[in-house]
């Protein structure tokens, strides 16, 4: 599930139908699952979110948050930080920023008479999970002093990407984990 700005990991409780198999067995798959999330598991979203940023200038550091079960659920969290600082070189700011989207809104220039910018630009991402673009501005250099529409950033969707890029593979490892504990 994606939620804010992370990518979490459940695994719901998993029910055996033989109920006698030792509980020394239970306690183990337990540990392997925690084991699996604070490793493989977290490794695996991690990377997934790192080559979305491959090629940015500032990029996010990514962390992840272990939960200890409660009622029978697993959880990883893995999220973006990055240094304070100005939006524009706030790492963990730009990650939301792209992966969400900014509304078009109206722009104008407030430190200087005129709004000086070139009005081609190739994204590093764009939305669809397409990323690897040059994130180069082109075009003649234009001055104005009059207010601009600005277009937004259309949301990337990062952590939905992800978390259907992976969840097949994260359900067949944990599947894996419990065949290798209960096999008989």
């Amino acid at each position: 599930m994606a939620k804010n700005n992370r990518a979490d990991i459940y695994i719901e409780p998993i029910y055996l139908p033989d109920n006698r198999k030792p509980k020394a067995l239970y306690d183990l798959f337990e540990k392997e699952i925690e084991a699996y999330l604070r490793g493989k598991g977290q490794l695996k979203v991690k990377n997934a979110m790192k080559k979305r940023v491959v090629n940015w200038k500032h990029k996010p550091i990514f962390a992840y948050k272990y939960s200890t079960p409660s009622s029978g659920v697993w959880a990883v969290t893995i999220f973006p930080k990055g240094k304070s600082g100005p939006d524009s070189e706030n790492p963990r700011k730009l990650w939301e920023y792209v992966s969400f989207g900014v509304r078009a809104r109206p722009i104008y220039a407030r430190n200087a008479p005129m709004l000086k910018f070139r009005p081609g630009y190739d994204a590093k991402t764009k939305a669809g999970n397409k990323y690897g673009g040059s994130g180069r501005r082109f075009g003649p250099l234009v001055e104005t002093p009059r207010v601009l529409n600005w277009p937004g950033i259309e949301p990337r969707n990062f952590e939905m990407h992800i978390i259907d890029e992976l969840e097949d593979d994260i359900r067949r490892d944990v599947q894996q984990i419990a065949f290798n504990i209960f096999k008989t």
